[in-house]
C-alpha cells in the first residue's frame, strides 16, 4: 500500500509538471522539450518523442524535442497515413493506445531511429484534442515487456495534457504570426 501511495503521489507530480507547461510562455519545441524530459522521468523510459499528423502531406512526421541522445539523428522520416499495414498508422487512425511487445517493436525497425531500433519495448498513444487525433506520444524502453497498464493509464492522462499543450503552442504561434504580418501591412 506505501509503494502504491509512492506511485500514485509520482503520477500526480509529474502531471502537475506537465500542466503546469500550459501555463508558461507557449512555445512548441520549447513545451515539447520540457513535457519530454518530465515523461522519461516519470515512466523511466529511455525514448519520449511525438509524432504529429500533417494534413497537407497526409504523413505522421517525428519530432523528438531534442530528447535524442548524441550520435543518433534527431528524427527519423514522416510515415504515410495511406500505410494502412503499418501499426503506427492503425494506432493513429484508431485513436486507442497500444504497448507493442519486441516482434512488433522489430517489425517497424524500417520507420524507426538508430535509437528506437534499441528499444524492446514500446508503447504508442494518440494526442487528442476535441476527440480529434492531432499525433502520438511514443515511449520506448531497452528492456523486454516494460511497460504495463500503470505506465498506460499515465501515459494517457499526460498524452491529454500534453495535446492541449501542444495545440495552445501552435495557436500562439499562429497569432505570433499573423501579428507579424499585420504589423508589416501596416
Amino acid at each position: 500500500l506505501d509503494s502504491e501511495i509512492k506511485n500514485r503521489l509520482a503520477d500526480l507530480s509529474a502531471l502537475q509538471e506537465v500542466s503546469e507547461t500550459f501555463y508558461a510562455n507557449p512555445i512548441f519545441e520549447f513545451d515539447l522539450a520540457k513535457m519530454a524530459r518530465i515523461i522519461l522521468k516519470a515512466i523511466s523510459c529511455d525514448l519520449c518523442a511525438f509524432m504529429f499528423f500533417d494534413p497537407a502531406a497526409a504523413e505522421l512526421a517525428n519530432y523528438s524535442a531534442g530528447v535524442a541522445p548524441q550520435g543518433h539523428p534527431a528524427q527519423p522520416p514522416p510515415i504515410s497515413v495511406r500505410d494502412e499495414k503499418n501499426i503506427v498508422v492503425q494506432i493513429f487512425r484508431e485513436g486507442k493506445s497500444k504497448i507493442l511487445d519486441e516482434f512488433q517493436v522489430n517489425q517497424l525497425a524500417l520507420y524507426h531511429s538508430e535509437q528506437e531500433r534499441e528499444m524492446r519495448s514500446m508503447m504508442l498513444v494518440p494526442l487528442k484534442v476535441e476527440n480529434e487525433v492531432i499525433g502520438l506520444l511514443k515511449l520506448g524502453k531497452k528492456e523486454k515487456s516494460f511497460f504495463d497498464r500503470h505506465h498506460l493509464r499515465l501515459s494517457e492522462l499526460i498524452a491529454d495534457r500534453a495535446a492541449a499543450i501542444v495545440q495552445n503552442a501552435r495557436l500562439y504561434e499562429k497569432l505570433m504570426r499573423t501579428n507579424e504580418e499585420l504589423e508589416r501591412l501596416n
